[in-house]
């Protein structure tokens, strides 16, 4: 069986070296969001030109264009004449409450004259909020349509939605489809302005990379390779998983040991999900509060692919951190949830990004290295969670 999959991978390899080849050849190499890095910005990028697009109003000055053709997509029965617009950036609908049930911020919303609203959701790589779903849908309920906006159309958490049913309660659409389909649909009109047109391709191009699809109409020579020896990929792709698991969970252990050692009489420190779950954690509490709401996390050592991949430390809430104004020394990976986020420096010139096959062949390759890498982690992280202490207990005070 090894050698037979031994066999299997270099004929893979082959034919990953030639697809590879065949996509530089007609990938267009310049796409504004990717140079800028902003590709998976759910606020500053999606949220923000969504909004952009959709608003009558708005600086593209094709006024309900874009608007009329995402109700269609969606399938909003809109009958009124009175025009929706959108509102300028997250949408306040008050302090969440005590239960939870109530209050918090919507990141694309519409109104019109006559009361009524769209919430939409945008989730990327963001945690799902706890009854955050229900929040929305409790929000001017009888004229409020909820939109769960994700990259595939995933359904919104048990936590987030409460019992709420999809596709009565709140609707799910994703990027893959509605809002490829969205902006294929606008690319249509003949008269649309250069620069404009120029965005929305651009656009376009970034979702399609974020949500590639399989065509199924075109077997490649991969495809039949792999089928034609399925029963050793299955084997190869299991034992992958279980390397995988195996390697992250040695990694996050043994920092965490060197951790729990070193800040004992500090902190006490413990460990968050396992590497199965899409974001996994290494937690650090101050000793003897009892305020401790807020605490400094290690993440993410998830053999999920979820951004942001490279390991980072930081202050994290898991009541958010809306109605707190803290002062922001370091910006890593900014949310709801985490705060002064730092990412963990490169090693030996890699980043510390768990996913990344680089990394993962340097450390593997021989103990001093894994150990060193191990040390590396710790060590950053430690100094991390002492220089931000005091900024911390003046917080919780």
């Amino acid at each position: 069986m090894l050698n037979d999959a031994e066999s299997l991978l270099q004929e893979v390899k082959l034919l990953l070296d030639k697809d590879k080849s065949n996509e530089k050849s007609v990938a267009d190499p310049f796409n504004i969001f990717s140079i800028l890095g902003i590709e998976r910005n759910e606020n500053k990028t999606h949220s923000s030109l969504i909004r952009a697009l959709l608003n009558p109003n708005g600086s593209h000055g094709q006024g309900s264009y874009f608007l009329d053709i995402f109700f269609e997509v969606v399938n909003y029965n809109y009958t009124s004449d009175k025009k929706f617009f959108v509102n300028d950036g997250e949408k306040f609908i008050g302090s969440i409450n005590e239960d939870n049930t109530e209050g918090g911020r919507i990141d694309i919303y519409l109104f019109n004259s006559e009361g009524y609203t769209i919430s939409i959701e945008n989730k990327i790589d963001a945690y799902d909020q706890e009854k955050q779903i229900l929040r929305y849908y409790n929000h001017n309920q009888e004229k409020n349509t909820v939109y769960y906006l994700t990259l595939y159309g995933t359904e919104a958490s048990a936590c987030s939605a409460q019992g709420l049913i999809s596709g009565k309660d709140y609707h799910i659409i994703s990027y893959q489809y509605h809002i490829r389909r969205w902006l294929e649909e606008s690319l249509k009109k003949k008269n649309l302005p250069y620069k404009i047109c120029s965005i929305v391709q651009q656009y376009f191009e970034l979702i399609k990379n974020l949500t590639p699809r399989v065509n199924f109409n075109r077997m490649t020579p991969l495809h039949s390779k792999l089928l034609e020896q399925i029963d050793i990929a299955k084997e190869v792709s299991k034992n992958l998983i279980e390397a995988r698991i195996a390697l992250h969970t040695h990694i996050r252990n043994e920092v965490f040991q060197i951790i729990s050692a070193e800040l004992m009489n500090e902190f006490d420190v413990f460990l968050g999900k396992e590497v199965v779950y899409d974001y996994s954690q290494i937690w650090i509490k101050v000793k003897n509060r009892e305020d401790n709401s807020i605490y400094f996390g290690l993440e993410s050592f998830s053999i999920e692919e979820k951004k942001p991949d490279t390991l980072f430390t930081g202050w994290f809430s898991a009541k958010r951190f809306l109605d707190l104004k803290i002062n922001t020394r370091n910006t890593f990976c900014e949310n709801d949830w985490w705060k002064n986020t730092k990412k963990i420096e490169d090693f030996d010139g890699l980043a510390c990004n768990l996913h990344d096959a680089s990394l993962v062949k340097y450390i593997v390759s021989n103990e001093e290295v894994m150990n060193r890498f191990i040390k590396h982690i710790a060590d950053l992280a430690i100094a991390y969670f002492r220089s931000e202490k005091q900024f911390l207990l003046e917080v919780l005070s």
